[in-house]
């Protein structure tokens, strides 16, 4: 179907859509679902890959977890993070088109 000819949304739909879309206002956030692309990994890795402190990749994860972008697995005293839905490497791509359209 498409976007034009789907009913006035309701407030709690915009506000569902608003809150996911959140998940996207932080370059560290992107760039975690970017690195998570390749496969699973641990914050250690997603770190190294990134160059960037563990403990602020930790916090980014949680808000990715909470936002239902991330999940994780653990196995053993190790836990990995993957994407919960591989669908959103579409809407990041529809997103990166949008933002350099001028």
């Amino acid at each position: 179907m498409n976007f034009n000819e789907l009913p006035m949304p309701t407030w709690e739909e915009c506000q569902r859509v608003a809150d996911f879309l959140q998940g996207f206002s932080n370059p560290v956030r992107v760039k975690i679902l970017c690195a998570l692309r390749e496969g699973e990994k641990s914050v250690g890795e997603i770190a190294e890959y990134l160059n960037a402190k563990q403990s602020n990749i930790s916090q980014q994860l949680q808000i990715l977890m909470a936002k239902g972008y991330v999940v994780k697995r653990r196995e053993e005293r190790n836990v990995y993070y993957s994407v919960r839905d591989r669908r959103i490497y579409a809407v990041m791509e529809q997103i990166r088109r949008l933002s350099q359209e001028e």
